[in-house]
């Protein structure tokens, strides 16, 4: 976290994203994140989502896994390979900006396009329906 120099000499902390060392600004000694992973005032639900977005594109790529869609970021999502192992959505509302839990819950997912990403869910929604049929 924070360290502390001698008097004269500045004080920084180390990015808890990036590892990099920079100087807080005024009263910004608790900031964990550089002014380049998080923009000052960037501190509401919408923007910390925008920004986990971000490092979440930046960690996992910039195109669905499956067919390779690369056109429109806004049309990628984050699917959990087993939803037993889910802790928490990507694009929660309440979520907290720590990289470390954020990563790991994104080395659970596959980034996909939406279609793709639909076809999934609704082909496992099928084989569900299948397979109720087939016990009744």
């Amino acid at each position: 976290m924070a360290r502390r120099k001698a008097k004269d000499q500045p004080r920084f902390n180390i990015c808890e994203k990036c590892g990099k060392q920079f100087t807080p600004k005024l009263f910004g000694e608790g900031r964990r994140y550089c002014f380049e992973c998080v923009p000052d005032g960037m501190a509401d639900g919408s923007h910390t989502r925008q920004i986990i977005k971000k490092w979440a594109l930046e960690y996992k790529g910039t195109k669905c896994s499956r067919c390779g869609y690369d056109k429109c970021i806004e049309a990628l999502e984050f699917h959990h390979r087993d939803m037993t192992q889910k802790e928490f959505s990507i694009s929660d509302r309440n979520i907290k900006l720590e990289w470390e839990p954020i990563r790991q819950e994104l080395d659970k997912c596959d980034l996909l396009c939406c279609n793709c990403h639909r076809e999934i869910h609704a082909a496992a929604k099928f084989k569900t329906l299948i397979e109720g049929e087939n016990h009744a």
